[in-house]
């Protein structure tokens, strides 16, 4: 076989390369993200590039996309001056996070009524049970809660997804990261986050079922609005949290 039968196209080999390089940046991104929503990194925390890569074995360019990546959904904040840190969630951020809930969930319900699929509505039955199987009682621990919220933002998140709008899922899936951060770091709050949200969530998903738009909109309003005040209904014992620390 002759040399240029046997070499590969200079474009296919860098393709090739780019290729293992983004997925070795998801794959860091998705590392960090999950110490991020456990709190194993902890806000104001800060990530030092070459100490992560060192850690990790590799150059500091997966590490540096890792963190940008991160960043565009708010889960770090990146400074010439202060370099990256897992940035600090207050109780305003968590409101503002609700705001924009409301601007995107109602309509998105009322938009999948008429999407979703069988099989997608199966699967919002099979996320439902599994939520009935956490939140049974009081929550035991932070993990327990970190685990509900997650099956809960994959309920909510399909919905959206529903709307057919890729942009939209990826700003969605970056809101629900930082609720589950905020929900899981801010003193005091998921200890007194109402785990009975199964009732709204059950009306939700029968006006799926029945394809009724406006019902659905209707009732995931509702949820969120309820959400809002089980939250916010806290405030003194969050400023108590915070003293403490």
């Amino acid at each position: 076989m002759i040399a240029s039968e046997a070499a590969r196209p200079i474009a296919d080999v860098l393709t090739d390369h780019a290729v293992e390089a983004r997925q070795l940046s998801r794959q860091i991104y998705d590392l960090l993200k999950l110490r991020i929503v456990h709190g194993k990194l902890m806000p104001g925390q800060r990530l030092a590039l070459r100490d992560i890569a060192h850690t990790l074995g590799v150059s500091v360019a997966p590490v540096r996309d890792a963190l940008n990546l991160l960043a565009t959904e708010g889960l770090v904040t990146i400074s010439p001056r202060r370099g990256t840190i897992v940035t600090p969630l207050s109780l305003n951020d968590l409101r503002e996070l609700y705001q924009i809930r409301q601007i995107i969930d109602p309509t998105a319900a009322k938009i999948a009524a008429t999407n979703l699929t069988a099989k997608d509505l199966n699967l919002l039955r099979e996320l439902l049970d599994m939520m009935d199987q956490i939140s049974i009682g009081p929550w035991p621990d932070l993990e327990t809660f970190i685990h509900w919220q997650i099956v809960d933002g994959e309920f909510h998140a399909l919905i959206v997804k529903a709307v057919g709008n890729k942009r939209l899922d990826t700003v969605y899936q970056g809101i629900w990261t930082n609720l589950i951060v905020a929900r899981a770091t801010i003193p005091n709050l998921y200890l007194r986050t109402n785990p009975d949200r199964q009732d709204e969530h059950r009306r939700i998903f029968e006006a799926l079922v029945a394809r009724n738009g406006k019902r659905a909109s209707e009732a995931m309003s509702l949820h969120l609005g309820l959400i809002e005040q089980d939250t916010f209904g806290c405030q003194s014992e969050f400023a108590e949290g915070a003293m403490s620390r």
